[in-house]
């Protein structure tokens, strides 16, 4: 499968890297926009993935990779002129999802299918581990409320939610948010 980009940023690299991954880029269909020096957030919110050249600076360059990755919520591939497995491990260490040395399109179109689609993953396991979290709280609340135990409540939970067509998580965040809209000033 592969996903096709609504638009790409390359920050921080150099010439030739910026302007042939770009065209590598947009050979693919891909839109891009080009940002000198370390982004900002905005346009980091804009891009579907970051593709992020290493810089004079490491330090500022793996933060940079930390806050795109887990404040700005991007993937970020980071783009080295040779290859250097520590940089790689440490990028990987602060949420760097591919790393790409060269212009090659084949490449460059791989690396960020990959990126993508392992971002996507990453952000499915999110979700499910915050819909677990959700539903344990639904649980506690029915649990109190009910006087039952832990079995009971998640089988309300759940024929409420088949019963009514909706999703597990959607019915205890109604739990919750009931809960919490009934509780206030008691």
């Amino acid at each position: 499968m592969t996903t096709r980009l609504q638009h790409a940023l390359i920050a921080n690299a150099p010439e030739p890297w910026t302007s042939g991954i770009a065209a590598a880029l947009a050979d693919c269909g891909y839109g891009v926009e080009v940002a000198q020096g370390l982004p900002d957030d905005v346009h980091a919110h804009l891009a579907d993935v970051v593709l992020l050249g290493r810089g004079d600076d490491d330090a500022d360059t793996l933060d940079a990779v930390r806050r795109l990755a887990r404040d700005v919520a991007r993937p970020v591939v980071v783009v080295l002129p040779e290859p250097d497995a520590a940089f790689v491990h440490e990028a990987a260490e602060q949420g760097a999802f591919g790393y790409l040395v060269g212009t090659n399109a084949a490449e460059v179109q791989s690396v960020v299918d990959v990126a993508l689609q392992r971002f996507a993953q990453y952000q499915g396991l999110q979700d499910a581990f915050e819909g677990r979290a959700v539903v344990e709280r639904a649980k506690g609340i029915l649990m109190e409320r009910q006087g039952i135990g832990e079995e009971e409540a998640f089988a309300l939970l759940r024929e409420h939610a088949r019963s009514n067509s909706r999703r597990l998580v959607d019915v205890a965040l109604s739990v919750i948010e009931s809960h919490n809209l009934l509780s206030r000033g008691a």
